[in-house]
């Protein structure tokens, strides 16, 4: 059985459909050998689906550049490969769990047939008119048990349990990150999140800055990674004059994922790093301030704590509290 999945953003989104992989390679293990996977994916979380034992072949698209020059030779020559390199295998399933019309436009593209969200169920509608078959999933469960029903309706299998991510650790950091790392040896840190592409999901900076003097004085050893120049001048104010608060060098989707894994808890916003740490196990703090956590807040982790919610910004008390009973840090 040859199966195409379409997940192709952001972040938190692959990292949340990952645990459909883990359900596949289940329901065929009684035929060992009887599962090609293969994963479309935006070429900056490529990564993340290559650390899945049962996926075979990741098919990186770039549609993000791609729309900034739509009619440039270069983008038309690249969905040409890509166009080509889907087309190498016939798959007996090619399942949307994105459901946006720019991921059913390149489901289009496989050979094989379409199954995906049903019309009411689906982020957006018109996407439906492109699968061949449909089924409407329940819209208030969590994205992660909505990509897992759907799956089991288009194979016919009723996924169980908790969601297994299963995914491999990457690589040792190496050069500047490795010296980072080495700082911290056997040292309890928190890896704490502060930056989001969404400006509403933020928290606001006084904050951050008190909850690090807290752990100043407590000397406690707080890590702040980054992932842009605006990031990383951001994570330079904060930790301005803290001896105990460090700022991240530059660090590949591997090294921070490896941080999170050694950390004593990780604690930040909802964004994508948030949620790969949950995928790894991580003991975990969300600080949601526009978004659900009933909705996205991993419930399938023993030790995490989300604290507030849509419109509700919590306190620096209440993020310290969670940090404390959740790393321990007493």
């Amino acid at each position: 059985m040859r199966i195409l999945i379409l997940k192709t953003t952001s972040m938190g989104d692959v990292v949340h459909a990952l645990p459909v992989a883990t359900d596949l390679a289940r329901f065929f293990r009684k035929d060992p050998g009887s599962l090609e996977l293969d994963w479309v994916v935006e070429e900056q979380f490529e990564q993340l689906p290559r650390l899945h034992p049962a996926i075979d072949r990741t098919l990186a698209v770039a549609v993000r550049r791609w729309r900034q020059a739509p009619l440039a030779p270069s983008t038309w020559a690249e969905w040409q490969r890509w166009r080509g390199l889907v087309r190498q295998r016939r798959y007996g399933l090619v399942l949307d769990l994105q459901g946006l019309i720019k991921s059913a436009l390149l489901a289009t593209q496989a050979i094989g047939t379409r199954a995906g969200f049903g019309r009411a169920t689906v982020r957006e509608p018109m996407a439906a008119m492109a699968y061949q078959k449909r089924y409407d999933i329940d819209v208030n469960l969590h994205p992660v048990e909505r990509m897992r029903r759907l799956a089991g309706a288009a194979l016919g299998y009723k996924p169980e349990g908790m969601p297994v991510f299963g995914l491999r650790l990457p690589a040792d950091p190496v050069d500047e990150v490795a010296q980072f790392v080495a700082r911290l040896d056997g040292v309890a840190f928190a890896l704490l999140l502060h930056a989001t592409a969404r400006a509403e999901k933020h928290w606001p900076t006084a904050h951050w800055r008190q909850l690090l003097e807290v752990f100043e004085e407590a000397r406690r050893f707080t890590v702040l990674p980054w992932g842009n120049a605006e990031e990383r001048a951001r994570a330079m104010r904060l930790s301005e004059g803290l001896r105990f608060a460090l700022v991240a060098p530059a660090l590949s989707l591997g090294d921070a994922i490896w941080l999170a894994t050694k950390a004593r808890v990780v604690a930040g916003v909802d964004t994508g790093l948030l949620h790969v740490a949950a995928a790894y196990g991580a003991p975990l703090v969300g600080i949601f301030t526009a978004t659900d956590p009933q909705r996205y807040f991993p419930y399938w982790l023993p030790r995490a704590e989300a604290v507030g919610r849509v419109g509700e910004v919590p306190t620096v008390d209440a993020v310290r509290s969670a940090i404390g009973r959740i790393g321990s840090w007493h």
